[in-house]
């Protein structure tokens, strides 16, 4: 009798444990300082929280939502509203973030709005493949949409795939998007890219169909290398 009661509580911590680390969040934005907090970073639900004025922190949870706390914050971190399945995957976006740190700290805001010189602008569409950037870049079938900043000029634009494919196109002023031709769109693709006087490499990355929920697709996003739209993902999601 005292064995199985022993195997009973043994069996009640473990899944206890098991449920305060699906509970955790994942770091995902910083601002102002905060030492001791990074991006990456998981925290329990009920740690003690301290912010100070014009700082803040931004959270993920399993089920991709987030939380933001705005300094100044002092009390317990609140328990996700929802829960999620994704764990593992929240914990792969974890590992990611910590050993790749993105380019900002504060993953907050989408950089949707125009830049103030007529018509430069960057994407708000996390899947948009910036033409003039080499390097992985991931895209969300059925299609996926080249981008430039720049709209400003007419331009030729050039494109050679691994495959053998080529496509050359006019990319006409004002528009800032044009979708890539569907018999280049293929996974793991990398094509060569030029516009105007500007070349670039890129390397694509197709989301696997049965990748649907938001923590997954960033743990995907990260694993792949597309950090700038991985950036804008998170930054995305409400």
């Amino acid at each position: 009798m005292r064995f199985r009661t022993l195997l009973l509580a043994l069996a009640f911590g473990l899944f206890a444990l098991a449920a305060q680390a699906e509970g955790e969040l994942v770091v995902i934005g910083i601002t102002g300082d905060l030492p001791g907090l990074k991006v990456g970073q998981t925290i329990a639900p009920g740690s003690p929280i301290a912010l100070p004025a014009a700082t803040s922190l931004r959270l993920l949870s399993a089920a991709g939502k987030t939380i933001t706390l705005t300094g100044p914050y002092s009390g317990p971190l609140a328990a996700p509203a929802e829960s999620g399945s994704a764990g593992t995957d929240l914990a792969r976006l974890a590992k990611h973030l910590t050993e790749r740190p993105l380019a900002t700290s504060a993953l907050g805001t989408v950089r949707s709005a125009a830049i103030p010189h007529g018509m430069l602008r960057e994407p708000a569409d996390p899947w948009m493949i910036l033409i003039h950037e080499s390097g992985p870049q991931c895209a969300r079938p059925p299609k996926a949409t080249l981008w430039r900043r720049d709209a400003r000029a007419d331009e030729t634009m050039f494109l050679r795939a691994e495959s053998g494919a080529t496509i050359k196109d006019r990319w006409p002023a004002g528009e800032h998007g044009r979708d890539l031709p569907g018999d280049l769109l293929a996974d793991g693709q990398v094509v060569q890219a030029a516009l105007g006087s500007r070349t670039s490499l890129v390397t694509l990355h197709l989301l696997p169909a049965d990748q649907t929920q938001p923590v997954a697709i960033a743990a995907w996003m990260a694993e792949k290398g597309c950090r700038a739209q991985l950036e804008r993902f998170l930054g995305a999601l409400p």
